[in-house]
Order: structure tokens, then sequence, then C-alpha cells
């Protein structure tokens, strides 16, 4: 049934409601890191379903934003899957068409809650396939980060410059 808010609710919705969370808020140089603190990853799994999946975009030419998701679901005992999508910067095809650089990293309370991620064989091998046919290095497009406790934050600690990516390419001017 139906969940109603109430004015006793102190928000974010009922509790273990939703099947999917968002959270897009990256992209840009100023990173609002108290979207991936150890206290809010606690509040959206207070909302998701059982089986429900917390989407991060981490998608940042300046800071490696999976190394924090993956050590926050590392120390909550949650499962995550990185994909990632290597559309290179200069190529000026794939920018015509809006196709830039995309990675998220999916989070869930199960393992098996993420399986469904890599059903998509037919993309997942063209996918492959082209990386392959660009001669840019093989990755799976959905794999672990490897979690390291150094990168949790919290409300109280956070250390942006210990994730920032050296040597990040600039999209090449036409």
């Amino acid at each position: 049934g139906w969940k109603y808010l109430d004015e006793s609710d102190p928000g974010g919705g009922p509790k273990q409601f939703y099947h999917m969370m968002v959270v897009d808020a990256f992209s840009s140089d100023a990173i609002p890191a108290h979207l991936l603190t150890k206290q809010a990853f606690e509040m959206y799994f207070e909302h998701l379903r059982e089986d429900g999946i917390l989407c991060v975009h981490t998608s940042n030419r300046f800071v490696d934003l999976p190394k924090v998701v993956a050590a926050l679901a590392d120390k909550l005992n949650l499962k995550h899957l990185r994909g990632h999508d290597n559309a290179p910067h200069n190529d000026k095809n794939r920018r015509m068409r809006g196709h830039y650089t995309s990675e998220w990293v999916m989070v869930a309370k199960k393992q098996e809650y993420l399986a469904h991620l890599s059903g998509d064989t037919k993309f997942l091998d063209e996918y492959e396939a082209d990386l392959r046919r660009r001669k840019i290095g093989f990755e799976k497009y959905w794999q672990p980060v490897t979690p390291d406790p150094r990168y949790v934050w919290t409300d109280d600690y956070y250390n942006l410059m210990s994730v920032i990516r050296f040597g990040f390419r600039r999209p090449t001017e036409d």
C-alpha cells in the first residue's frame, strides 16, 4: 500500500519506499561533499527498499569519486559496481552527437540486486568491441572499484585533495 507523508515526517520521504535514488551533482568543480558521506549513504539506504539501488553519477574530470563511493559501500557492507564509458574527449564525431565519457557507481545491499546491470549483452559486446577497435585498452563496462578506507568521508571529515585526478585531459578545442 501507499505510504503518505505527514507533518511528523522529518523529510526524505517514506522509509524503505524507493526502488532507486539518483545522486547527480558532481560533474562541476564544486563538489557537494555532504552528499557522499557515511551519514548520507545511511540516510539513502533507510529510504530505499531492500532491493533498491543508489545510482551515483561520478563523472568528473578533476576528482576520482568512485574511490569515495567504493569506500563508503565497503564501510557500510554494501555492494557496488562502477560503469564507465570510455568516450575519448578528442573524438569530434562523438562530441558532436553529445557522447562524452560517463561514469556511474551503482550501490545496493546485495550483489544479486546489481546482477541485472550486466544483462544487456548486446550493448556490452558492442562496447568491448569498440574499445578493441579504438585500441584504448580493454576494461569491462561494469566492474567493482577496490575499496580503501582512507576515502571514507563523514559529516565531520572529508579530504577532497586525496581524490584529485592528476594528469586529467581537457577536451580538445575545435
